[in-house]
């Protein structure tokens, strides 16, 4: 299927840029996948940077448009990223990869029905009992609380030989559809066998996560204590610092405060130069360590407008609650209305059903 894809790539670059065009495409990948990896946003910036003049092009080369849509996605300028890969899907419409990405980055952004066209799309042009788009499905039927549907698509998974970071990210998907129905020992396994596989911090970021929300903030803490130190790794240490009374607190706490001091500096610059890749952690910051409720809603709701995932749900739930503002949970109220999201976690807050 990858060299199919890369075969309808080439076919649709033109023939005279095709050599340093895919020596630009392999250097930003290998950016964006350090990137990922580290939660580094220089390596971002790098990838950006190796697409050279392309990046601006009208009309550039399809491998380029689907790579910027991906290093869009990596900085949250989900807008855009879904510009790239609207017009890539009507000019290729049997570009898998693309379909793949639009189905994650409608996810994020809370457009639940139109993501799951996505991955139907995906199922459509791959290869029969493919797990990605299954998982992909039952996902979104979870978030949609039909747990019958959810259930049915992940049982007929059954086994086979898989990647590594596939299985690892499959295992991350149930961790977290768990996770929202309550059952959080389950969680706790599946987070444990995710890691295994994982190329990125995402995975024990969520389940660092998942162990403060449970008052164990010393296997927090040895859960990340070789993970990368982005942003959302070093809020979960300062929280668990915190709570265990490490001496360490104070110093990371300061640290914090610099970067996200920096990254609203950066906003301030222009929207050339601004993103929005930081505020659920600032907001986390704000919220937990700093204490200043106030702060952490105002930035929980800029983050609640760029991305809608139960994290970010949550996180917005506990700001309002905390600076005892009802009223700034109407946004959440709607979009749990208009979309059927179930979360064991909002029910318990009176703001989703069972």
């Amino acid at each position: 299927r990858a060299a199919a894809q890369a075969r309808a790539l080439r076919a649709a670059t033109p023939a005279g840029a095709r050599q340093d065009l895919q020596v630009a495409v392999a250097l930003a990948g290998l950016h964006l996948r350090q990137a990922r990896a580290e939660g580094d946003a220089r390596e971002a910036g790098r990838a950006q940077a190796a697409l050279g003049d392309w990046w601006d092009r009208d009309g550039a080369p399809a491998e380029v448009v689907l790579m910027r849509a991906a290093i869009r996605q990596h900085q949250h300028a989900f807008d855009e990223a879904l510009r790239d890969l609207d017009a890539l899907t009507d000019r290729l419409p049997e570009e898998r990869g693309a379909w793949w990405l639009k189905a994650a980055v409608l996810q994020t952004t809370g457009r639940l029905a139109q993501a799951r066209a996505a991955c139907e799309r995906v199922a459509a042009l791959g290869e029969p009992g493919d797990a990605a788009p299954r998982v992909c499905l039952a996902e979104l039927a979870s978030l949609r609380g039909e747990t019958a549907e959810s259930e049915a698509l992940l049982a007929g998974l059954g086994p086979r030989p898989m990647p590594a970071a596939e299985l690892a990210w499959i295992r991350l998907v149930l961790a977290q559809i768990a996770e929202r129905a309550g059952r959080d020992d389950e969680a706790d396994r599946l987070y444990r066998l995710a890691h295994r596989g994982a190329a990125g911090p995402y995975s024990r970021v969520a389940h660092a996560d998942l162990l403060l929300a449970r008052d164990r903030a010393a296997e927090a803490l040895a859960l990340l204590a070789d993970a990368p130190d982005t942003d959302a790794v070093l809020v979960l240490r300062a929280i668990a610092f915190a709570r265990t009374g490490d001496t360490r607190a104070a110093a990371l706490a300061d640290t914090l405060r610099a970067r996200f001091d920096a990254a609203r500096d950066q906003e301030a610059a222009g929207p050339a130069r601004a993103s929005t890749g930081h505020l659920r952690e600032a907001a986390r910051f704000a919220l937990d360590v700093e204490r200043d409720a106030e702060a952490a809603l105002a930035r929980a709701r800029s983050n609640w407008a760029a991305q809608k995932e139960p994290a970010d749900a949550l996180l917005l739930v506990r700001a309002a609650r905390a600076a005892g503002r009802a009223d700034a949970l109407e946004p959440l109220r709607t979009f749990v209305a208009d979309t059927g999201w179930t979360d064991l976690r909002l029910v318990r807050e009176g703001l989703s059903t069972p």
